[in-house]
């Protein structure tokens, strides 16, 4: 899994689109290696794969870990927070 998890630091804003090659030298693996761990993060939508390129990309399979998370934190502001009156103590 820490592998895995490598294989995805290694795309950024700056590198939005990688190649298999790229992201083994990026994590230190053996090109083997590291086609073993974008096959199986691209079975499960982690990254992606483009049909023309052969290039990966950062999937959507990211965003589903933190859901059950995130489906219970609530990020609205109280009423009067938000029409702009002063905080109260208990928001």
């Amino acid at each position: 899994m820490p592998k895995g998890l490598a294989g995805l630091e290694a795309f950024s804003l700056q590198s939005p689109v990688l190649g298999g090659t790229e992201v083994a030298n990026r994590v230190n693996l053996h090109k083997t290696t590291g086609s073993r761990i974008l096959n199986g993060l691209s079975e499960t939508s982690y990254i992606r794969r483009d049909g023309q390129t052969g290039r990966f990309r950062v999937g959507l399979g990211p965003i589903r870990p933190p859901g059950p998370l995130l489906a219970d934190l609530d990020v609205r502001p109280c009423w009067p927070c938000a029409a702009g009156a002063a905080r109260p103590a208990r928001c």
